[in-house]
């Protein structure tokens, strides 16, 4: 063991510089060993230009994407729709728990909830970009979070738990808001404050959110923060 861990602290001695994908990520690694000095975080990016995506309707839902399974969250999200019924809420994705959902909602007679199955490219965009809001309900320690991130790039504010990176992604009360991962009132009364927004006060953050994506998760931001991370000439 003292063999391995030598080796272990030789071979991070060696190397000059770390990325991490977010800060939840950095701080992780540091506990390990890593010095601190040596990561860099790099937030992932999308390649579409950032863009508001014109509703289409006054539907109001909120939306999920994502795998069906206990660690997403997506029970305590069903939950917290029982107390909003003049909220739809739209599930995209499949997963081991679909089923048992399906029959929840059902015996519940909850009919504000839809699941949509596995959506992609502009279908999907147009699903998002059309919410009031997108959830990210995650009951465990996500490493970054990209839907957040999908979210802005078409102007959706993003609710998600705070935990992992997904809680360095939202601007509380700018561009969406953060609750206690598995905190069904919380989420409840976040989804509740979202549908008794104005137009203009969505708008507001929708534009927050396009903004933030621009100056954080483009390409040409990654680029220019790597450039400077590795010190290298940005042409």
């Amino acid at each position: 063991c003292i063999a391995k861990d030598l080796l272990w602290k030789k071979y991070i001695n060696d190397i000059s510089g770390f990325i991490a994908i977010s800060e939840y990520v950095k701080n992780r690694h540091a506990q390990l060993g890593i010095p601190k000095e040596k990561i860099t975080v790099l937030y992932h990016f999308c390649e579409d230009k950032p863009r508001i995506i014109a509703r289409q309707n006054n539907e109001k839902y909120v939306v999920y994407m994502g795998r069906l399974s206990q660690e997403k969250g997506i029970t305590t999200l069903i939950k917290a729709m029982q107390e909003n019924p003049q909220v739809i809420l739209k599930i995209m994705g499949k997963g081991p728990i679909e089923e048992e959902l399906k029959t929840f909602v059902l015996k519940n007679k909850m009919s504000n909830i839809q699941f949509l199955g596995y959506k992609t490219g502009e279908e999907k965009n147009n699903i998002i970009g059309n919410a009031m809001a997108l959830i990210a309900p995650s009951e465990w320690e996500e490493p970054f979070g990209r839907i957040a991130i999908e979210a802005y790039q078409v102007g959706t504010p993003v609710i998600a738990s705070a935990i992992g990176g997904l809680k360095e992604l939202v601007k509380s009360g700018v561009t969406g808001f953060l609750f206690d991962a598995g905190n069904v009132q919380q989420l409840e009364n976040h989804i509740k404050y979202m549908s008794m927004k104005s137009d203009s006060e969505l708008n507001i953050m929708r534009e927050n959110c396009v903004r933030l994506a621009e100056e954080k998760f483009t390409e040409e931001a990654y680029f220019e923060n790597f450039c400077s991370a590795m010190k290298l000439e940005n042409k």
